[in-house]
């Protein structure tokens, strides 16, 4: 019974000893000011918890995040954007929340969310498909494609030329 005193003591001692040195490392331990709000860069891409930050542009009523600039490709109701300081987790991330769909695909690291809404966007919605995929220069490309207003107008067996362009431009974001 000696044996199991002493160690109940040590145990003690030694709790009580690790409690004390924690009070002082914590006090030790500097604050870090990248998570003060105020410490922030007001035009930074990410918010204190590392996330991305909505601009003031907004396209078909998706408010986009900062950071994205726009791509010289014209092609009618297709909007296409570089992030080249974004991750496309990060650009994910961003977009999810911001989008109401039932399909989302993943691609490699990339996805595409099929047939979305803008969350922000009440009645007259345009359904969107929205491709955040790693850009070859680094960094993140997003894509957005506006899909006809109903696809009643298909024949059975006819492919909607907007998702075909989407499913194309997935391929070559592949290669």
């Amino acid at each position: 019974m000696g044996w199991h005193r002493t160690g109940v003591t040590l145990a003690l001692a030694l709790a009580l000893g690790c409690s004390s040195s924690v009070e002082e490392s914590r006090q030790a331990v500097p604050i870090d000011e990248t998570n003060d709000p105020d410490s922030l860069d007001p035009d930074g891409l990410f918010d204190a918890d590392g996330r991305l930050r909505p601009s003031d542009t907004t396209v078909v009523g998706l408010t986009l995040p900062r950071g994205l600039t726009p791509m010289e490709i014209e092609r009618e109701r297709e909007h296409h954007y570089l992030a080249p300081e974004v991750e496309v987790e990060q650009l994910i991330a961003y977009l999810g929340p911001r989008l109401v769909t039932g399909a989302v695909d993943r691609v490699g690291t990339g996805a595409t969310f099929r047939e979305a809404v803008p969350r922000e966007v009440d009645q007259g919605a345009v359904r969107l498909d929205v491709s955040a995929h790693p850009s070859r220069r680094g960094g993140s490309r997003l894509t957005i494609v506006e899909l006809p207003a109903s696809h009643v107008n298909l024949e059975p067996g006819e492919l909607d030329p907007a998702r075909v362009r989407t499913a194309r431009q997935a391929l070559q974001n592949l290669e």
